[in-house]
C-alpha cells in the first residue's frame, strides 16, 4: 500500500516540476519575443521617435476666399509682402506678385538657353531668405543646377539677376537645403537606393556639408523596410524637406507614412513623431491606392509648422475621381500637435502669412485662396 502511495506522490511531484518548467519556459519565450520585437522596432531608427495621435482630430471646414488666378502656376512661396510663383509661362517661369494687391510686379527666368535663361525651373524646397539685404530665392534647374535668384535686384532692374550658380547632382536624386543662408553650409537628401539594378542601402541619406567637411547623418538602419511589391522599396522613405524660416531646423514630411522627421542641425538633435497604431518601419509596406498619400506640402512660420495631410477619414470621404479634399495639421517645432482644420477644396500647395494669420492655398485649377486662421492658433 505504501509503495503505491509513494509512486502516486512521486508522479505528482514530477508533474508539478514539469508544469513549473513549462510555465517558466513560456515566460522566457514571451519575454524574449517582447525583447526581440522591441529591439527590432528600435533598430529601424537611430533617432528619437515619439508616438502621438493626430489622426482625425481636425475641427470644422474652413471656407477659402478667392484671391485670384495665376495662370500656369505650379508652386509658390510667400516672403515679406511678396508671393513668388513658379509657372509654366515661358516668358516668366518665376512670377512675383504683391500679397496686398495681387498685382504682378515681375516676370523672371525666361525659358531658353541664353544668359540667365533656363529650360525649366523648380522651387520645390520653397527656400527664400535675405542676403545682404536682398531677397534671395533658391531655384533648381534640373538635372544639376542650383541658382540663387536675387528677387530684389531683379524687380528693380526688371530683368533676371542671378546672385550665384552652383552645380550639384544631388537635386536629381532628392533635395538640397541651404543652411544659414550660405550654400557652403547645406543639407543634402538622397533617396536613391540603387546601384545599377541592385539595391545598395536605405534610400534616405542625409549629408551635411559645412565648408569642406562632410558629415553623414545615420538616421535609419541599413536594412530596408519590407514591402509587398519589390518595385516600391523606396516608397516608405520618400518625402519632402522644408526648413524653419530662421533656424537650421529641417522637417521631412513622409509621403507614404504617418511620420514626420525633425532635424535640428544647430543642436545636432534628430527626432520624429509617428501616429500611434499606424504603419512603422518594422512592418511590411502594403500597396495603397495611387492617390493614398499621407503628408505632402507644408508651410512654416517661426512658431508652427503646417502640413497638408491626405490620409484621414475626411480625405477618404471627399474622394472624387483622382481628387480629394485634405486637412491641414498644425504642429509646433517640437512635434506637438496643436490644432487642425479641414479645407473646402483640393489644394496642391500652401503658404502661411504670419503677420495676417492667413493661409494661402493654390488649387489644381491654378486659383489662389486665402483662409483666415483666427482662433485656431494659441
Amino acid at each position: 500500500g505504501f509503495t503505491s502511495i509513494d509512486n502516486c506522490l512521486k508522479n505528482e511531484i514530477i508533474k508539478h516540476i514539469l508544469m513549473s518548467a513549462k510555465i517558466k519556459l513560456l515566460f522566457y519565450v514571451v519575454c524574449l519575443s517582447i525583447l526581440i520585437c522591441a529591439c527590432g522596432e528600435k533598430s529601424c531608427y537611430r533617432h528619437e521617435v515619439r508616438e502621438v495621435d493626430f489622426l482625425n482630430k481636425t475641427g470644422d471646414v474652413i471656407k477659402g476666399e478667392f484671391v485670384g488666378e495665376i495662370i500656369g502656376a505650379k508652386d509658390f512661396v510667400l516672403f515679406d509682402s511678396l508671393l513668388i510663383f513658379s509657372t509654366g509661362n515661358p516668358d516668366g517661369q518665376i512670377q512675383v506678385y504683391s500679397v496686398n494687391s495681387l498685382n504682378n510686379i515681375g516676370l523672371f527666368c525666361k525659358k531658353g538657353r541664353a544668359h540667365n535663361e533656363m529650360l525649366n525651373v523648380d522651387i520645390s524646397t520653397e527656400q527664400v531668405y535675405k542676403k545682404n539685404g536682398n531677397i534671395i530665392l533658391i531655384v533648381y534647374e534640373h538635372p544639376n543646377t542650383i541658382y540663387e535668384l536675387d528677387i530684389t535686384n531683379s524687380i528693380k532692374s526688371n530683368r533676371t539677376i542671378i546672385e550665384n550658380k552652383f552645380e550639384n547632382s544631388a537635386i536629381s536624386e532628392g533635395d538640397v537645403i541651404v543652411l544659414s543662408n550660405d550654400y557652403n553650409y547645406r543639407l543634402e537628401y538622397n533617396q536613391n537606393i540603387y546601384d545599377g539594378d541592385e539595391i545598395k542601402h536605405v534610400p534616405s541619406k542625409y549629408i551635411v556639408y559645412k565648408d569642406d567637411k562632410k558629415t553623414t547623418c545615420d538616421l535609419f538602419a541599413k536594412q530596408l523596410m519590407a514591402v509587398q511589391n519589390d518595385n516600391h522599396k523606396e516608397f516608405p522613405y520618400m518625402g519632402q524637406l522644408q526648413k524653419h524660416p530662421k533656424h537650421n531646423l529641417v522637417i521631412k514630411k513622409f509621403t507614404h507614412l504617418d511620420y514626420l522627421l525633425f532635424m535640428d542641425l544647430d543642436k545636432n538633435h534628430f527626432y520624429a513623431i509617428h501616429q500611434k497604431g499606424s504603419l512603422t518601419f518594422s512592418d511590411t509596406y502594403m500597396d495603397e491606392a495611387p492617390w493614398a498619400l499621407h503628408f505632402t506640402d507644408g508651410a512654416a512660420s517661426e512658431k508652427y509648422f503646417m502640413a497638408v495631410y491626405r490620409n484621414g477619414e475626411y480625405a477618404h470621404k471627399t474622394m472624387d475621381g483622382d481628387y480629394h479634399v485634405p486637412e491641414v495639421l498644425i504642429f509646433d517645432w517640437s512635434g506637438k500637435y496643436i490644432n487642425g482644420f479641414k479645407l473646402d477644396r483640393f489644394v496642391t500647395n500652401i503658404e502661411y502669412d504670419e503677420t495676417k494669420n492667413v493661409l494661402y492655398a493654390l488649387d489644381y485649377k491654378e486659383q489662389l485662396y486665402a483662409y483666415d486662421l483666427s482662433g485656431l492658433l494659441p
